[in-house]
């Protein structure tokens, strides 16, 4: 007998841009963005098990998505940590996002922010790590 697996609607639009063409991603990812912040707390768990995809379009996606919904992502703060060494520096940069917006809640993830920070090699999340870091001090 198969088990029913009621999807929300985050796993639907991440299933559907998984298996989107370039074309139609920003429109799937516009969606992914608008249920996130719709769900807000409730989108985190799926999002969070999404960083993991084997398709790094859905990674960067969730991974920005997350960026919105930190209330409940600070509880994950483990599984951004280990996201800050993804393998795309979109990924990274928008984990670094999740993790300043996150503020003081975010404060024992510092060190590795700065460890991240020195190995990076992007431009663009270098700033973005660096931000996230006087973000999160300053606040607390």
């Amino acid at each position: 007998m198969a088990v029913n697996v009621l999807k929300t609607p985050v796993d639907t639009v991440i299933a559907e841009l998984a298996g989107a063409s370039d074309a139609e991603r920003e429109d799937i990812f516009d969606r992914l963005m608008e249920e996130a912040i719709r769900l807000g707390d409730d989108a985190v768990s799926g999002l969070i098990a999404s960083l993991d995809h084997q398709d790094v379009g859905v990674r960067q996606a969730v991974s920005a998505a997350l960026s919105e919904v930190v209330n409940k992502a600070a509880t994950h703060r483990d599984r951004l940590r280990d996201s800050l060494k993804d393998s795309d520096p979109i990924v990274r940069g928008n984990v670094a996002m999740s993790l300043a917006n996150m503020g003081p809640a975010a404060g024992d993830c510092v060190r590795d922010l700065k460890d991240a920070l020195q190995i990076e090699e992007d431009d663009w999340a270098c700033v973005v790590m660096m931000e996230a870091v006087e973000k999160i001090q300053v606040e607390r």
